[in-house]
């Protein structure tokens, strides 16, 4: 039956102080090292803790970076990891190699020369592109601008065909009431008939009937 990994807090900070005296940081996470535990194992009997054996160091060596990091990543307070210090002052430790950044590759003088042209062509490009939608633009306005003249005169002379139209049928049906109602001699109307092939003017329709209007409406008064 396996044993309960349960450590008391003088036997982790011992194995802290063991990883720490060894040096053993700079070969953790390099390679899955059980002798790294071993190691570990047997300066712990030496300095009298002979309770735990490489198996349970190595999983208490996780839970204690698990927590370390975690606190470290999620701003938790230190508190929170009861050996955050002697577990920060390790990870401190632990070697890193600084990775030099790549110089960017300087460009030469041709290429320069080349993206300068290529530059050129195309700002050229789109100042053509400009000029040219400008123009259209322009011709499009220009020819909106003389339909809407075309409708403006063909829409006047059409009202004013219907006004004439309509100026006539008031006439016309005017003068056929005077002569129902015996206002109007026809003979004024034969008289005013045009020759064939003439028209009678509107205005000369409606000063007739305008004057045979009035001269009704002066008979009804008396």
């Amino acid at each position: 039956m396996a044993r309960r990994n349960v450590w008391t807090t003088e036997e982790t900070k011992e194995l802290l102080s063991v990883i720490k005296d060894l040096n053993l940081m700079k070969y953790f996470g390099e390679e899955r090292n059980h002798k790294l535990y071993d190691t570990a194992q047997n300066e712990l009997k030496n300095r009298g803790f002979t309770d735990k054996d490489a198996f349970q160091i190595e999983h208490k060596w996780k839970n204690l970076k698990r927590a370390y990091y975690k606190t470290k990543r999620e701003n938790y307070l230190i508190e929170s990891c009861e050996f955050y210090e002697e577990l920060d002052e390790l990870m401190s430790s632990k070697g890193t190699v600084a990775r030099k950044p790549k110089a960017s590759p300087k460009r030469t003088k041709p290429v320069l020369e080349s993206f300068d042209i290529l530059l050129a062509k195309l700002s050229k490009a789109e100042k053509e592109n400009n000029e040219e939608f400008t123009r259209k633009e322009k011709d499009l306005i220009d020819y909106q601008f003389e339909l809407y003249t075309q409708d403006e005169r063909q829409s006047t002379s059409k009202l004013s065909q219907l006004l004439t139209k309509n100026m006539e049928d008031f006439c016309a049906k005017t003068q056929q009431i005077l002569v129902e109602e015996g206002l109007l001699d026809t003979v004024v109307e034969v008289a005013e008939q045009p020759d064939e092939g003439e028209t009678i003017d509107p205005s000369i329709k409606k000063e007739i009937v305008k004057e045979f209007y009035q001269t009704w409406r002066e008979e009804e008064t008396y």
